[in-house]
C-alpha cells in the first residue's frame, strides 16, 4: 500500500523553506510516476523506472504480472479547481 499525497500548487499553497522543497520532490515523484504508468499502459520498451525513487520502489508492484488499483480522492470545492 502506498499513499502518494496529493500534489501541491507551491505559488497557491504559499509555502516556504523546507515545505517547498518537500512539495517539488513530491510534485515530481508523481509526474514521474504518471510517466511509468503511461509508458506500462501504451507498451513501450523503455519505462523510465530510474527516474524516481519512488517508480524504483513501486516497480514489482506496477511491472510484470501484478495487478495494482488505483484510489483517487478529488474535490469538488471551489477553492480546490483552477
Amino acid at each position: 500500500f502506498a499513499d502518494l499525497a496529493g500534489s501541491e500548487r507551491i505559488a497557491k499553497s504559499g509555502v516556504e523553506g523546507e515545505g517547498k522543497r518537500q512539495a517539488t520532490v513530491i510534485n515530481g515523484s508523481l509526474t514521474v510516476l504518471g510517466k511509468v504508468i503511461k509508458s506500462i499502459a501504451d507498451g513501450v520498451q523503455h519505462v523510465p523506472w530510474r527516474e524516481s525513487t519512488l517508480t524504483m520502489l513501486l516497480r514489482s508492484a506496477l511491472g510484470g504480472r501484478s495487478c495494482s488499483s488505483v484510489v483517487i480522492n478529488i474535490s469538488t470545492e471551489e477553492q480546490h479547481t483552477e
